[in-house]
């Protein structure tokens, strides 16, 4: 009989935080189980499922045989790590298909978030450091967009995340003299991962590898979501030194498109980077004792000030992170914000002028994330 090539696919359907359990003899404290479900494959010939898991994507450690069964538990899971999993089908000869869809998570997964942290910083042009208040495992940062102190169009960037911090300037497009005044931006750091709240909200943050200038590239969520989340993306790395920000459309509940724009007037390449991104379904809250909103406006926003009014009105002026959800208008354009308040924030789009002097742009959806904050940031 040919190989099997008929990939289960994999979701996870539940997360369990187990007690702390530590011993003598055991020094590493375990934490957590996974519980592991997917579709199942209908073949004459199928034998069973095998279950592989390990502690980087598609590097997998170890293996799990859980014979005719579509859902198993794996437990003794370390706290604090990110896992990955995945699936195959095998049949009575030994054939065993494709790895499935790849699912992870942080332990505890149902922890509302193990570490994240909120804050503004005070930037120009110079490079500045950003130390965490206490050190992340494996952090995912996006910071976007910045104020609107100095009209010169301008793009944050961001590199060297580390588990400390990060490094984040902002960065003109190429025309202009690449001297700014200082804006103020957002930023928000989670442990890579994908979690499930307590009122059933689904975050997921990770990154990857991409050049894609023309076209779009398909971006999927490790876990699917169960509504259409807002996803807030940036370049994470300084691998090119052109001035370059990121696109997305067609958010979905499985994924998004994306693609980095540089200034009209440059030719449509880039090297690698690598760009972050948090998902996060809309919703509204308390999470670590920071009151959150995650919402988007209508497809109303375009080059004119249009006012965000916030859901709560939060007790001092909160931070504020945004990013287009749409497509609308291909000229390359970035977010800029002012007369940020407890209560809403003014944003619009910015086109640059490289090409030309027309910086109209149509209509555009803009997701957002507020965050309550209790400390600063300072550089």
């Amino acid at each position: 009989m040919p190989k099997s090539r008929t990939p289960a696919r994999i979701v996870v359907i539940a997360i369990t935080a187990l007690s702390l359990i530590s011993t003598i003899l055991t020094p590493v404290l375990y934490a957590g189980q996974v519980t592991l479900s997917w579709d199942p494959v209908s073949h004459p010939d199928l034998a069973g499922y095998r279950i592989y898991s390990g502690l980087s994507s598609r590097d997998y450690d170890d293996e799990l045989d859980v014979g005719n069964n579509t859902s198993c538990t794996i437990s003794r899971l370390v706290k604090g790590e990110t896992y990955y999993f995945t699936t195959t089908a095998y049949d009575i000869y030994g054939n065993e298909s494709d790895f499935s869809k790849e699912v992870f998570c942080t332990i505890p997964c149902n922890n509302p978030i193990p570490h994240l942290e909120v804050g503004d910083i005070n930037v120009n042009h110079d490079w500045t450091r950003v130390t965490f208040n206490k050190p992340f495992l494996d952090p995912v940062v996006v910071a976007k967009p910045l104020s609107f102190n100095g009209p010169d169009y301008a793009v944050v960037r961001t590199r060297n995340v580390t588990r400390d911090g990060f490094k984040i300037r902002l960065q003109e497009w190429d025309y202009l003299d690449n001297r700014h005044t200082q804006e103020t931006v957002s930023f928000i750091a989670i442990e890579r991962g994908g979690y499930l709240l307590e009122d059933g909200t689904r975050v997921e943050a990770d990154q990857f590898e991409t050049d894609i200038m023309s076209g779009f590239e398909t971006v999927k969520f490790k876990n699917s979501f169960r509504s259409i989340p807002i996803v807030i993306v940036n370049v994470s790395t300084f691998n090119g030194g052109q001035t370059v920000t990121t696109r997305v459309k067609d958010v979905n509940t499985q994924g998004f498109k994306l693609r980095m724009q540089e200034q009209q007037a440059s030719s449509p390449q880039h090297t690698t980077e690598t760009v972050s991104y948090i998902a996060w379904e809309l919703s509204s809250g308390t999470l670590e004792g920071l009151s959150f909103v995650v919402n988007k406006t209508n497809n109303m926003v375009k080059h004119s000030f249009y006012k965000i009014v916030f859901n709560d009105v939060f007790i001092n002026i909160p931070s504020f992170l945004a990013d287009l959800q749409t497509f609308n208008g291909a000229d390359t354009a970035n977010l800029r914000w002012k007369n940020k308040g407890r209560s809403g924030v003014d944003v619009k789009i910015t086109e640059e002028q490289s090409a030309d002097d027309e910086t109209n742009h149509t209509t555009e959806v803009v997701g957002y994330m507020v965050f309550s904050v209790d400390h600063e940031y300072l550089p």
